[in-house]
């Protein structure tokens, strides 16, 4: 009878394990993005994504997905009699087009990106520059363990500096002039990589006792039933 009673108690507590095994963490991810929007260059702002909340688990990653757009608009007069080609060069780091992304102290982003685009110009007219559109991106992730996370913990937002240093290049005869627009945006997604937080586990001191309770009334059981074979 005892080894019955062993048994129960052993199964109860073997339960209980399994439950607290339960609330082992689990990978999670959570993102937020932000823009400016197209803006006469060359200027400076903000692009604010919220903080990862340390109370939904442990961060372990942050991915930094940055895209930067250049725009152009405009016109081009030839003043001479006859046709003129000519390049209009948009962007590009050999012209100084910078378009950053800044984290204070953290780490600073550039991108450059370009656009060459030809155009023909009769003879004392005028031409539109249809938009001309040119985009860069990269994307950078920052672990835990390598670099530095805590700027992207907390309850507050998080603010990345974007600076829109913009350029253009006009190649052509010295009779054409021009008259260039340039536009600039920047788009930002933050995703954070994490742990959860084991959840709370569930009531096994009960199931634990129900598995004493159960225990200890075979023990009474057993009791009773060797005192009454003695009274025999």
């Amino acid at each position: 009878m005892n080894s019955k009673i062993f048994n129960a108690l052993a199964a109860a507590t073997t339960l209980a394990g399994i439950v607290t095994t339960t609330g082992a963490a689990n990978a999670a991810s959570l993102s937020f993005s932000t823009s400016t929007g197209f803006a006469r260059t060359d200027y400076e702002t903000n692009l604010s994504v919220k903080q990862f909340n340390s109370s939904l688990g442990e961060l372990q990653s942050v991915t930094i997905k940055y895209q930067a757009d250049l725009k152009a608009d405009g016109q081009l007069t030839n003043t001479g009699p006859n046709s003129s080609k000519t390049t209009i060069i948009l962007g590009g780091e050999t012209y100084g087009t910078n378009l950053s992304l800044n984290l204070k102290d953290e780490f600073n982003i550039d991108l450059s990106p370009t656009k060459t685009s030809n155009f023909t110009i009769a003879g004392f007219s005028t031409i539109s520059i249809p938009e001309q559109i040119t985009t860069g991106s990269t994307t950078k992730t920052l672990t835990k363990g390598l670099d530095n996370l805590n700027p992207f913990i907390g309850n507050a937002n998080l603010d990345f500096l974007f600076t829109a240093i913009a350029r253009s290049v006009v190649i052509g005869p010295g009779n054409v002039s021009s008259q260039i627009n340039t536009f600039a945006q920047g788009s930002l997604e933050v995703t954070y990589n994490y742990n959860e937080l084991p959840q709370p586990i569930p009531e096994s001191s009960p199931i634990l006792g129900i598995g004493l309770i159960a225990g200890l009334g075979l023990l009474t059981q057993s009791k009773k039933s060797r005192h009454k074979v003695s009274n025999l």
